[in-house]
Formats: C-alpha cells, structure tokens, sequence
C-alpha cells in the first residue's frame, strides 16, 4: 500500500510499496490513457464484435469476466465505450476500444509498457489491456506515478468519478445502465475524485482512490493484494483520510 501528495508526488506513507503484484483491472487506466492518446472522436459510432470479448476468455471463463452485454454488430459511440470500461470495469469494452485505436493489438500493449516506463514505472508490465492476466503487474509505488500522470486527462478525471452512467445502443435502442464498482463513490463521505478496483484471484483485492481536501490538494491511495472486498475499501478509505490529514498539516 501506499498514501502519496499527488502535487508534490511526497509519499506520506507506504508498507511494501515496492512489491511486485498482479494489479488486475487497475490496468484499465493505463489502456484508456494511450486509447485517448490516439486523439479520437468520442461521438464516434463504433460497431460491437464478439470477437473481442474472446481475448478475455483466454484468462476468464464467461461467467467471471465483467463485460458489456452486447450482440454483434450492436453500434454505440466510443465514449460509451470509455465509460463502460472506466465505471463499470468492462472487459470486452476494452479490447473493443483496442481494436478501434488504429493501432494494431500487440502495438497497442507495447505502448501500455511505452507510457508507464516513460512515468517511471519500472516494476510494472502489461501482457494484455484489461487486467484479466496475473502476468500483468505493479507495485503500489508504480501505480502511484501512474495514477498522477493519468489524471492529467480530463476524461479519465471525470469517467472515474462517476458513480453510474447511462446510455442506449444506437442499433437496438436498448438502454445500459452501467453501476461504479468503487462504492466508497457512494458512501464516503470523503471528497473522492477519481477510483479504480481490480479484483482477480492471483491478485486478490486491489483500489486506487484519489480525494481532494479543501483547499483543492489531492491524495492518492493504492493498495494491492487486500483478501477481502470490503477490507479494500476500508484500508483505502482510512489511508486517504491519513493522507488528507497529513497534508493539511504540511
């Protein structure tokens, strides 16, 4: 786990931040990142195809894979897809929005490597973009970095914040309701302003939470490795409160 000032990058606090572990849907983020470094046109159509939920049953079975119900050739937009990978921890709108990117797929896992290592992360690894891969790991201090320089994205800002988001498939007219898997969005009573859980059995429990204080410093926490949901939460939610604290004093 790690606490850190995301302005000054100072971490406040941290137990085994250097460890090497399988971070699970954490991985998200960083495939978002280089998808909207494509620079694409977010009202975009785009048309559905279950081949791309097929790169997830090669880690998952169907049933343990949190994915998008759609059919093939259901058309929605590109921000959809964003929003559903973001909020909802979709694993087909990913590879979906990978094979949309212009860019081929092992390019585009080579660019989810490119970027971090660029950040620093020297510990962390992708072998595929959505986490379902024990083989794609971090440690708490390199999820940090990353988490600072992602939110310099105002999408990805405001995608992870969300606590639900809505929309309807532009073919079928069947509406969507896509629920945050991050309820400390629904019950902290702290100032969260950006999440993402991962969850995979080699990996167990894993949280990033990012929380603003008054003055409009924000704290990031990361932790990794957590047995229990619930305990994910409340171990994340107490280190921001740490971090908060700490900063304030500063």
């Amino acid at each position: 786990a790690v606490v850190m000032d995301e302005q000054t990058g100072k971490i406040l606090w941290q137990k085994n931040a250097s460890s090497t572990l399988p971070l699970a849907s954490l991985s998200k983020l960083v495939a978002i990142k280089v998808f909207l470094d494509t620079r694409p046109t977010l009202n975009r159509p785009v048309a559905y195809s279950l081949k791309d939920e097929e790169h997830n049953y090669k880690y998952a079975a169907k049933s343990e894979s949190a994915r998008l119900k759609l059919a093939d050739g259901d058309t929605l937009t590109i921000e959809d897809l964003l929003y559903s990978a973001l909020v909802g921890s979709a694993n087909n709108a990913v590879e979906t929005l990978a094979r949309v990117s212009g860019l081929d797929r092992a390019e585009f896992i080579l660019k989810m490597n490119q970027t971090v290592a660029d950040w620093g992360a020297i510990s962390t690894h992708f072998v595929e973009p959505t986490g379902l891969s024990p083989e794609n790991v971090s440690s708490a201090l390199d999820y940090a970095i990353i988490t600072k320089q992602i939110y310099f994205n105002p999408i990805i800002q405001k995608a992870s914040a969300m606590r639900q988001y809505k929309f309807t498939t532009i073919n079928t007219k069947k509406v969507h309701k896509i629920i945050n898997t991050d309820k400390l969005l629904r019950i902290s009573r702290l100032n969260i302003t950006g999440s993402k859980t991962g969850y995979l059995e080699e990996a167990q429990y894993c949280l990033m939470a990012r929380a603003k204080n008054n003055s409009g410093r924000q704290v990031i926490a990361v932790t990794l490795g957590v047995p229990e949901r619930q305990e994910s939460f409340d171990q994340t939610e107490q280190l921001l409160k740490y971090g908060l604290k700490m900063m304030d004093y500063d």
